[in-house]
């Protein structure tokens, strides 16, 4: 059944058939994709993401400004982790606030939906600074993006088709695309 109204404006009624997007949803549906490989042995939840990334080795971390506004980087304590992209530890944030590391995000394009493929955007990420060290902190961001792509990363194919071959098209379930 629907209820309630799909475009208030025009008074028209939901439809059972109204397709919406569900942003914060791909981040439950990535993690889901990339244990499933994680249970068939693909990696380890403690791999530094630098071993499938290359460009996230050497990472620094924002430690604050310096005299005259520039951002002092730091060497991170530790690498960060798949376990950090699952649980949103990793450093990274989504570019959004109005600090310097989030402005680096904004001249880099990395905004939602605006690039190529998750490829792409991890490799910008590399160019951006840790907002703290990794396992330290939570934030939202776009760890769930590097989620996604070490699903395609480990499994050779596309995140959509990675979702339509093994998560929703077993369960009957049409799969919107994602990104």
């Amino acid at each position: 059944k629907a209820f309630g109204m799909a475009d208030i404006e025009s008074r028209r009624p939901m439809r059972v058939d109204d397709m919406f997007r569900l942003y914060s949803m791909t981040k439950p549906v990535a993690s889901v994709a990339l244990l499933m490989l994680y249970e068939e042995g693909k990696f380890q939840l403690t791999d530094p993401l630098e071993q499938y990334i290359p460009e996230f080795k050497g990472l620094k971390v924002f430690a604050g400004l310096d005299g005259r506004g520039q951002m002092i980087l730091e060497d991170a304590k530790r690498e960060p982790t798949i376990q950090d992209a699952l649980r949103h530890t990793s450093g990274l944030s989504a570019g959004g606030g109005p600090g310097p590391v989030d402005a680096r995000y904004r001249e880099l394009g990395l905004r939602i939906s605006t690039l190529k493929s998750l490829h792409e955007e991890v490799q910008r990420l590399g160019q951006v600074p840790l907002r703290y060290q990794p396992g330290e902190q939570w934030i939202y961001g776009l760890s769930a993006d590097v989620s996604a792509y070490l699903v395609e990363y480990f499994s050779g194919v596309p995140f959509d088709q990675f979702l339509n071959q093994r998560l929703f098209g077993p369960l009957g379930m049409p799969c919107p695309a994602f990104l």
